[in-house]
């Protein structure tokens, strides 16, 4: 974490500094961001879709764009696509 790496620089412990940023890197660079166009209908699609993702990361919903962005760390995109058309609605991937 951020403040394990301020610690380790305090301390003028270079070489163990660089390994905690570099493992903060890597913990970065696994997560995962994909787009999908999503139909939307009604007024409870937001809520039917963040009920159905609350689990698999970060959620940002435009329902007036038809667009749903999802940052994961563990979840494959089928399965959130899965997820999202079980609600009822199509999803289209359209960026990863």
């Amino acid at each position: 974490n951020n403040r394990a790496a301020f610690y380790c620089c305090k301390k003028e412990n270079f070489s163990e500094c660089d390994k905690v940023r570099k493992l903060e890197n890597l913990k970065e660079m696994r997560k995962t961001k994909v787009e999908f166009a999503v139909q939307f209908s009604g007024n409870n699609a937001s809520h039917a879709l963040k009920s159905v993702l609350q689990d698999v990361g970060t959620i940002e919903i435009n329902a007036k764009l038809g667009r749903v962005i999802i940052e994961t760390k563990n979840v494959p995109w089928n399965e959130i696509q899965q997820r999202i058309e079980g609600t009822g609605r199509l999803a289209v991937l359209t960026g990863f």
